[in-house]
Protein backbone atom coordinates (compact mmCIF):
# COMPACT_ATOMS: atom_id res chain seq x y z
CA UNK A 1 0.00 0.00 0.00
CA UNK A 2 1.46 3.33 -1.02
CA UNK A 3 1.90 6.35 1.19
CA UNK A 4 -0.83 8.21 -0.70
CA UNK A 5 -3.20 5.28 -0.16
CA UNK A 6 -2.46 5.30 3.57
CA UNK A 7 -3.15 9.02 3.76
CA UNK A 8 -6.48 8.60 1.98
CA UNK A 9 -7.40 5.66 4.20
CA UNK A 10 -6.71 7.63 7.38
CA UNK A 11 -8.77 10.57 6.12
CA UNK A 12 -11.62 8.29 5.11
CA UNK A 13 -11.40 6.46 8.45
CA UNK A 14 -11.57 9.73 10.41
CA UNK A 15 -14.60 10.82 8.41
CA UNK A 16 -16.30 7.45 8.98
CA UNK A 17 -15.52 7.66 12.70
CA UNK A 18 -17.16 11.08 12.94
CA UNK A 19 -20.25 9.81 11.15
CA UNK A 20 -20.40 6.75 13.41
CA UNK A 21 -20.13 8.90 16.55
CA UNK A 22 -22.89 11.17 15.29
CA UNK A 23 -25.15 8.15 14.61
CA UNK A 24 -24.46 6.69 18.06
CA UNK A 25 -25.33 9.99 19.72
CA UNK A 26 -28.52 10.19 17.68
CA UNK A 27 -29.53 6.75 18.91
CA UNK A 28 -28.71 7.71 22.50
CA UNK A 29 -30.78 10.88 22.15
CA UNK A 30 -33.74 8.84 20.92
CA UNK A 31 -33.41 6.61 23.96
CA UNK A 32 -33.02 9.68 26.18
CA UNK A 33 -29.79 8.52 27.79
CA UNK A 34 -27.44 11.39 26.96
CA UNK A 35 -27.63 15.18 26.56
CA UNK A 36 -26.66 16.53 23.13
CA UNK A 37 -23.18 17.97 22.66
CA UNK A 38 -23.09 20.68 20.05
CA UNK A 39 -19.54 20.01 18.81
CA UNK A 40 -19.94 16.31 18.05
CA UNK A 41 -23.60 16.04 17.16
CA UNK A 42 -23.22 18.49 14.29
CA UNK A 43 -20.58 16.41 12.52
CA UNK A 44 -20.14 17.54 8.96
CA UNK A 45 -20.19 14.91 6.22
CA UNK A 46 -16.80 13.99 4.82
CA UNK A 47 -15.55 16.06 1.93
CA UNK A 48 -15.07 14.24 -1.31
CA UNK A 49 -11.42 13.91 -2.25
CA UNK A 50 -10.34 15.39 -5.55
CA UNK A 51 -9.54 12.65 -8.05
CA UNK A 52 -6.02 12.65 -9.45
CA UNK A 53 -7.28 12.75 -13.04
CA UNK A 54 -9.33 15.91 -12.47
CA UNK A 55 -6.49 18.02 -11.09
CA UNK A 56 -6.12 21.32 -12.88
CA UNK A 57 -2.89 22.65 -11.41
CA UNK A 58 0.41 20.80 -11.34
CA UNK A 59 0.52 21.21 -7.54
CA UNK A 60 -2.85 19.38 -7.22
CA UNK A 61 -1.47 16.19 -8.76
CA UNK A 62 -0.33 13.65 -6.19
CA UNK A 63 2.00 10.96 -7.43
CA UNK A 64 0.66 7.48 -6.67
CA UNK A 65 2.65 5.20 -8.94
CA UNK A 66 4.98 2.90 -7.01
CA UNK A 67 4.34 4.55 -3.66
CA UNK A 68 4.63 1.28 -1.77
CA UNK A 69 7.84 1.06 0.26
CA UNK A 70 8.59 -2.41 -1.08
CA UNK A 71 8.31 -1.11 -4.64
CA UNK A 72 10.53 1.89 -3.99
CA UNK A 73 13.29 0.06 -2.11
CA UNK A 74 14.03 -2.91 -4.34
CA UNK A 75 16.89 -4.49 -2.38
CA UNK A 76 19.88 -3.55 -0.24
CA UNK A 77 23.04 -3.00 -2.27
CA UNK A 78 25.41 -5.79 -1.16
CA UNK A 79 29.10 -5.02 -1.53
CA UNK A 80 32.14 -4.52 0.67
CA UNK A 81 31.99 -0.77 0.24
CA UNK A 82 28.29 -0.67 1.14
CA UNK A 83 28.97 -2.71 4.29
CA UNK A 84 31.73 -0.29 5.32
CA UNK A 85 29.44 2.67 4.72
CA UNK A 86 26.73 0.98 6.80
CA UNK A 87 29.13 0.95 9.74
CA UNK A 88 29.45 4.72 9.30
CA UNK A 89 25.67 5.23 9.16
CA UNK A 90 25.12 5.38 5.38
CA UNK A 91 23.05 2.57 3.87
CA UNK A 92 22.90 1.76 0.16
CA UNK A 93 19.77 0.46 -1.60
CA UNK A 94 18.85 -0.44 -5.13
CA UNK A 95 15.70 1.61 -5.80
CA UNK A 96 13.08 1.95 -8.51
CA UNK A 97 14.10 4.18 -11.42
CA UNK A 98 11.03 6.35 -10.91
CA UNK A 99 11.63 6.92 -7.17
CA UNK A 100 12.65 10.37 -5.99
CA UNK A 101 14.58 11.34 -2.86
CA UNK A 102 11.49 12.22 -0.82
CA UNK A 103 9.81 8.89 -1.56
CA UNK A 104 13.01 7.02 -0.69
CA UNK A 105 13.31 8.91 2.60
CA UNK A 106 9.69 8.20 3.57
CA UNK A 107 10.04 4.53 2.62
CA UNK A 108 13.15 4.05 4.80
CA UNK A 109 11.58 5.93 7.71
CA UNK A 110 8.36 3.89 7.55
CA UNK A 111 10.03 0.48 7.14
CA UNK A 112 12.68 0.76 9.86
CA UNK A 113 11.24 3.52 12.07
CA UNK A 114 14.39 5.67 11.87
CA UNK A 115 15.12 9.32 11.04
CA UNK A 116 16.88 10.02 7.73
CA UNK A 117 19.43 12.83 7.53
CA UNK A 118 20.06 12.85 3.76
CA UNK A 119 19.46 10.86 0.57
CA UNK A 120 21.79 10.83 -2.42
CA UNK A 121 20.91 9.02 -5.65
CA UNK A 122 23.00 7.60 -8.49
CA UNK A 123 21.63 6.54 -11.88
CA UNK A 124 23.56 4.00 -13.90
CA UNK A 125 23.24 3.16 -17.57
CA UNK A 126 22.97 -0.50 -18.49
CA UNK A 127 25.90 -1.93 -20.40
CA UNK A 128 25.40 -2.50 -24.14
CA UNK A 129 26.76 -5.82 -25.29
CA UNK A 130 27.00 -7.75 -28.50
CA UNK A 131 28.10 -11.25 -29.33
CA UNK A 132 28.02 -12.25 -33.00
CA UNK A 133 24.38 -11.94 -34.02
CA UNK A 134 23.04 -11.36 -30.55
CA UNK A 135 23.00 -7.78 -29.26
CA UNK A 136 21.35 -6.35 -26.20
CA UNK A 137 21.49 -4.02 -23.25
CA UNK A 138 21.42 -4.62 -19.54
CA UNK A 139 18.78 -2.78 -17.54
CA UNK A 140 19.47 0.73 -16.24
CA UNK A 141 19.68 0.96 -12.46
CA UNK A 142 19.40 3.47 -9.67
CA UNK A 143 20.85 3.29 -6.19
CA UNK A 144 20.33 5.50 -3.17
CA UNK A 145 22.76 6.30 -0.39
CA UNK A 146 20.69 6.98 2.72
CA UNK A 147 22.44 8.65 5.66
CA UNK A 148 20.70 8.28 9.02
CA UNK A 149 20.79 10.75 11.90
CA UNK A 150 23.36 10.02 14.63
CA UNK A 151 22.44 7.12 16.89
CA UNK A 152 20.08 5.50 14.33
CA UNK A 153 20.81 1.97 13.06
CA UNK A 154 19.33 -0.50 10.57
CA UNK A 155 20.19 -4.21 10.84
CA UNK A 156 20.64 -4.89 7.13
CA UNK A 157 23.77 -6.99 7.07
CA UNK A 158 23.18 -9.04 10.23
CA UNK A 159 23.70 -12.72 9.52
CA UNK A 160 24.91 -12.22 5.95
Amino acid sequence: MGLFDRLLKTREQKALDKVAIAQEEKKELEKGEKKPESSVSKAKPAKKEKAVGTAKKKSDVVRTGGGDSSRILVTPWVSEKAAQQADAGTYVFKVAMSANKIEIQKAVESLWDVKVDSVRTIRGKGKVFGARTRHGKRADWKKALVTLKKGQLIDLYEGV
